[in-house]
Parts: C-alpha cells; structure tokens; sequence
C-alpha cells in the first residue's frame, strides 16, 4: 500500500535532517501537508529560544509569512544561505506553484552555529534540493504533466489565484470550457462553488498568516481580495468560528 503524502515527508525530512545534520521545517503556505506544528515551525533550540521571549516578532518578521524571506527567496530557487536578525545562519528554499509560493523548505545548524561557509557545500546542497523537488511533488501539481487530472489543474489554478481578482472566467479559459461548464465542473469534483472554493483557500491562507507572520489583519484581507477587513472577518468567523484576532492569540499561545 502506498504511503500518504504526510508519512512520506515526515520520513523524507527525518531522513534529510539526520543525513544534512541540519534542523529542517517546512512553511506549509497552501495546507496541504499534514504536517505536525513542530515540523512547520523552526525547531532549532536557538531559534525556539529568541521566539520564546521579545524576540518573537523579529524572527517572524523576517522567516515568517511574507516576511523577509518570503520576498527573496522565490528569486533563488538554488536556496538562500542568510543570517537571521539573531546572528542565525541558515538555508532557505522555494517550493513553487506556478510563480506563486506554495512554502519554504528552511534548515538551520542544530545548534545554531551553522556558517554560510558550510551551509552550501556541495553535500548539503544535493540533498536539499532533492527534499524539495519531492516537496513538489507530492504537493503541488507539475503544470504541463500529461497525466495531470482536471481536479489537479483545478486546484493548481486555485493555489496559483490567492492573491489575484480571479473569476470564473479565467478558470474556463484555462480549461477550454465554458463558464457554465466549469461552474458545474468544479461542482461534481469538490461539491461546493468556485467562490466557495476559491473563498475557502484564502482563508485556509489567511489562518497560516495569522499564526505565522505579524501581517496586520487589514493587510491579510487586502492580499487575499477581500473587499475590505469587515468582509474578511465575517468570513473569517464562519470559517473558523472565531474572529481573526482571537485566532491569531490562541495560535501563539498554542505555539
């Protein structure tokens, strides 16, 4: 029987880490991989030890969602060797969806003392970059895969739209359907609306945000193409049964 995606990259970074030396996690941005919090967050004893006290908000400022490394990293695809705003130093990678990101690989020295020096030689580099072409794999849809389903296409369209005014129309362009077509379409395979699809994504997106960065709430729904924070947070509530702010607190604390 065929191991899940989950059970298949908790063995994968298990096996990286104790092969690299390195502490790996994997940002999860589409919440797709089932993976533990432990595994989604930076389990190094130095980085747990600055978020555990004032520190907090810079390191998540910088390795959080749409921080700092967010924003550089989908420009080197062969990994960021970088030091944090602690004096950290560690390798960031892309795993992409389409040209949106779809989350970061990160490893960082077990005890914090990782060199840029020794981050990227030849060893480690190999091996990071085969932990992220499986990431890929088993969690993003490869555009242009002759075997890929009409639901897979779907929901790479889907993960690829977060952050674009999207319509249904330009889901059928790609498609080569007619709106009404894949309007039905998207019924049959996931049994709900394309808004409710698309609607339901973002806000998936938008809970990774408020657990992970320091994005302000009014920032989170502009980026996601609500029509303002009041649609957001009334959308927000009946998605997870509990307003943005109270999400984001219990988040941490559960952190």
């Amino acid at each position: 029987m065929a191991s899940s995606p989950t059970s298949s990259l908790l063995q994968l970074l298990d096996s990286s880490a104790r092969l690299t030396g390195l502490s790996l996690c994997y940002h999860d941005y589409l919440m797709r991989s089932g993976l533990p919090l432990a595994m989604r967050e930076h389990g190094a004893s130095a980085c747990q030890a600055f978020k555990a006290g004032e520190k907090r908000g810079a390191c998540m400022s910088f390795c959080g969602v749409g921080g700092e490394v967010d924003r550089r990293v989908k420009a080197r695809p062969g990994g960021w060797v970088h030091r944090c705003p602690h004096g950290l130093s560690q390798i960031a990678l892309p795993v992409l969806a389409g040209s949106a990101l779809a989350g970061v690989l990160f490893a960082v020295g077990g005890d914090g003392g990782l060199t840029a020096a020794s981050a990227m030689q030849e060893d480690r580099r190999v091996v990071l970059e085969a932990v992220v072409g499986r990431i890929s794999a088993l969690l993003v849809p490869t555009v242009g895969d002759s075997g890929e389903t009409r639901q897979e296409r779907i929901q790479r369209f889907i993960d690829a739209s977060l952050e674009a005014p999207v319509q249904i129309g330009d889901l059928a362009a790609r498609l080569s359907l007619s709106p009404s077509r894949t309007g039905h379409l998207v019924r049959e395979l996931f049994g709900t609306t394309f808004s409710q699809l698309l609607t339901g994504a973002r806000l998936n997106c938008a809970a990774v945000w408020l657990a992970g960065s320091e994005l302000p709430v009014g920032t989170i729904a502009r980026r996601l193409c609500f029509y303002d924070q009041s649609h957001f947070t009334r959308a927000f509530r009946r998605h997870a049964g509990q307003s943005p702010l109270t999400y984001r607190h219990q988040a941490r604390r559960a952190y």
